[in-house]
């Protein structure tokens, strides 16, 4: 055989090779149906749009691709849409991928949290042609942290209202008086007024004046 058929031969070998490749790459952007893939050029022309874009969105691909820029996603100005030019012009400058949160807008217009990873393609000269994207769905999380957050400021300001002013409490048993003119225990009254909850233990001082014995033991 001779170098001329060898060298067209591996042309060929690579050439197979490289079709694998595109095929297998293809199945797992395909099959990515929980997670968006979506490529666009600079002028945020969309590319490529995954199965996963679709569930998340509600747009189909046919519909979509090489039909609208990327900010179909964030419409209007300001907000998201200046969030993402500016990342989008760090991964161009930079020549490096960044991942951040933003909310962007579904075909049927609920809003999403995405957690967005933008990363730059390159042409064979090394030089930007576009921008590959891949989110990932992070609603419920944000959400659950807005009630978290909810819920610590109701705490805060029960606990402010409990302890603002004076409270009458009797200097024997402790007891506080409510509202009602009722004589409550101080972990009940504050029970009700809060979410926190209480364990009981004793002090060292206590512990020596109803357990003189057990406390004496203790301390050795």
């Amino acid at each position: 055989m001779s170098n001329e058929d060898k060298t067209r031969e591996q042309l060929f070998e690579e050439l197979d090779a490289l079709r694998e490749t595109n095929k297998l790459l293809q199945n797992i952007l395909e099959s990515s149906s929980s997670i968006s893939i979506v490529s666009t050029d600079l002028d945020l022309n969309i590319l490529y749009w995954n199965i996963g874009a679709e569930n998340m969105f509600g747009y189909k691909a046919e519909e979509i691709v090489g039909r609208h820029k990327i900010d179909i996603l964030y419409p209007g100005e300001g907000g998201t849409k200046a969030i993402v030019e500016e990342v989008r012009s760090f991964v161009f400058h930079n020549k490096k991928g960044t991942s951040f949160e933003i909310e962007e807008i579904t075909k049927d217009g609920h809003e999403l949290w995405v957690n967005l990873t933008l990363t730059p393609r390159f042409d064979e000269s090394g030089q930007v042609v576009g921008i590959l994207g891949i989110g990932q769905d992070i609603t419920e999380r944000k959400r659950a942290e807005r009630e978290r957050e909810v819920l610590q400021k109701r705490l805060e300001d029960a606990l402010t209202k409990i302890l603002r002013g004076f409270l009458p409490i009797c200097a024997n048993c402790k007891k506080i008086r409510d509202d009602q003119g009722d004589w409550v225990q101080i972990e009940g009254y504050i029970r009700d007024r809060t979410e926190a909850e209480f364990s009981h233990g004793l002090c060292p001082a206590c512990a020596k004046e109803l357990y003189p014995d057990f406390a004496k033991k203790c301390e050795q």
